[in-house]
């Protein structure tokens, strides 16, 4: 599989300390399959920084990942947007952070205040179970125990509908619903050394 990597400057050697924090994956480096995509990211980076030139890196990835963790997310279903919103988070610590936020939110009150989140009263507890059950699993990905990750992109107009939820007007239940109309981009973020093994740099084009 052929990916890119949108920047203002070749990415022939990745190094990770530099790689942004807090994104939605987690600290890593991102690319997609989608070449405009990464055109487009290319464009943006560097009207960012007012330096540099739009540049697209191109890899080879070897999909063989025998002994590497890795998630793949092919929906924006809850678990999606669970990992993605506590990958976000600066101060996520652990898969309470989520479980607490629901608890304290008050069904009660804002049902009775926004007819819209009537329904999430009676849906509190699918909901706490849901999460339960996932939270089981692991939330986040600060620590980088997952050596790559495939998934989709939330770009800001996808961001939005997540905020919905940490204000307590949407359901995660209802994210994929939210997105069913949107244009859904990938990514392909890699974390570990052993992760970067499986890209090989082969060339670089300016955009």
């Amino acid at each position: 599989m052929i990916l890119f990597h949108g920047s203002n400057m070749e990415v022939s050697r990745i190094d990770l300390s530099r790689c942004t924090k807090y994104k939605d994956f987690g600290q890593g480096f991102y690319t997609t399959s989608i070449r405009e995509q990464a055109c487009e990211w290319a464009k943006k980076v560097t009207r960012r920084f007012s330096f540099g030139k739009p540049t697209l890196s191109i890899y080879k990835f070897d999909e063989n990942s025998d002994g590497l963790r890795h998630l793949s997310f092919t929906e924006p279903d809850e678990k999606w947007a669970t990992f993605v919103i506590n990958n976000r988070n600066r101060n996520f610590s652990d898969h309470g952070d989520v479980l607490e936020l629901l608890r304290n939110f008050n069904f009660a009150r804002a049902s009775a205040e926004n007819a819209f989140c009537r329904p999430l009263a009676c849906k509190r507890q699918d909901l706490l179970r849901n999460l339960w059950s996932f939270a089981r699993g692991q939330l986040s990905n600060h620590d980088n125990k997952y050596d790559f990750v495939r998934g989709l992109v939330a770009n800001d107009d996808i961001s939005a509908i997540l905020d919905t939820f940490l204000m307590g007007i949407l359901p995660l239940s209802e994210i994929s619903k939210a997105l069913i109309y949107k244009k859904l981009n990938d990514q392909y973020s890699f974390h570990t050394p052993g992760s970067l093994a499986l890209l090989n740099f082969l060339e670089s084009e300016a955009v």
